[in-house]
């Protein structure tokens, strides 16, 4: 008889102890994710404990990408994603000159490249324009 637990159900999660033996990593460095907001966890009082989902979702990335995967990254790809599903781009409003206000692109990326670009354009004008 095996001491494994072949039949048994996989958690929906793991406590920080857990998800830290199973990432090879510190509690302490789950604890300091978790508490700088880049790391996915819920809090039941004062405890913490980790998706087993998002454990998942890590080591699914590296394998298929096979390069560093950031959690941080993930999260704030979650959080934007969130924010556009939430409050959804209904007018676009732009000018000739640029950006004047309002959500210019469907997506994070798309919109932090047009701020760049707008950016870029305005200090070429200012230097262009100013004494």
């Amino acid at each position: 008889m095996s001491s494994t637990h072949d039949n048994a159900a996989k958690p929906a999660f793991y406590t920080v102890p857990e998800a830290a033996r199973i990432l090879r990593v510190n509690r302490a460095t789950i604890y300091r994710a978790i508490s700088e907001n880049a790391f996915p966890a819920v809090r039941i009082r004062t405890r913490f404990v980790i998706p087993a989902r998002a454990v998942d979702e890590l080591a699914r990335r590296a394998a298929e990408s096979g390069e560093v995967v950031d959690v941080a990254a993930m999260t704030a790809e979650r959080r934007a994603a969130r924010d556009f599903a939430r409050w959804p781009v209904s007018d676009i409003i732009t000018s000739e000159t640029g950006f004047t206000g309002g959500p210019t692109a469907p997506n994070w990326e798309e919109q932090m490249q047009g701020m760049r670009d707008f950016l870029a354009a305005r200090l070429a004008w200012l230097d262009q324009n100013l004494p």
